[in-house]
């Protein structure tokens, strides 16, 4: 499945992890590390949750064409 837009990924996934997924495919895009994107995240993020969002975007990250 592809995803062309944000709506087409929010409908799919929710709202709270879309936007969560589309943040951190952003910022790793934009050319920082996992371990910069998890920085700027503490406190608002627990770490097997965010391993679980890189996970997705291995298995995804192609298929997200908006971003």
């Amino acid at each position: 499945m592809k995803f062309n837009n944000e709506l087409e990924l929010i409908k799919v996934m929710g709202w709270t992890k879309s936007l969560k997924l589309t943040y951190i495919l952003k910022e790793l895009k934009n050319g920082k590390t996992k371990e910069e994107v998890f920085e700027s995240l503490r406190g608002l993020i627990k770490p097997k949750s965010f391993q679980g969002y890189i996970n997705k975007i291995e298995t995804l990250g192609d298929d997200i064409k908006f971003i």
